[in-house]
């Protein structure tokens, strides 16, 4: 229904004309739990105007699914840090990556970025520059730096 469902009210007369009734409570609950369920979703889609100018991207996303790289740059919201920690919501810019940005329609990867000991959950991947690719996510283990080298593994079902 929130994304060009049939309105609620006509489905409402509709089931009143052929003696159907509808379960109200249900519906709210329902409607309640997607919402909440987008507004999760949206959680990791943070601002683009993250100000980098450094090097570019290096797309490896056609050949491989999986590949070392460093990160060039971190970013917590719009500022630039040094190092992500624990539970920390960010951007991660790699010098190359096998993850493909969202365009044309085609959603971005999602998969993981390891560090030698941390874990980054990159749950959308989108270009901020030209050829900058930006992977948005969630620091779930220890710790990613700049100049970590890491590995960058694309989820292959999702793909």
């Amino acid at each position: 229904h929130d994304t060009f469902g049939f309105p609620l009210d006509l489905t409402a007369d509709i089931c009143r004309e052929k003696n159907i009734s509808i379960d109200q409570k249900g519906f709210d609950a329902a409607m309640e739990a997607q919402k909440s369920m987008a507004r999760s979703s949206n959680k990791f889609k943070m601002k683009m105007n993250v100000d980098y100018s450094g090097e570019a991207t290096e797309f490896k996303g056609y050949e491989v699914t999986e590949c070392k790289a460093k990160v060039l740059a971190l970013f917590k919201g719009d500022e630039s840090k040094k190092e992500l920690v624990k539970d920390d919501l960010g951007i991660v810019i790699l010098d190359t990556t096998p993850f493909y940005a969202e365009s044309g329609g085609q959603v971005g990867d999602r998969g993981i970025i390891k560090t030698s000991n941390g874990l980054f959950r990159v749950e959308d991947t989108q270009k901020i520059k030209a050829k900058i690719f930006a992977h948005y996510g969630v620091v779930e283990t220890n710790s990613i730096k700049v100049s970590d080298e890491v590995t960058a593994t694309v989820e292959n079902d999702l793909r």
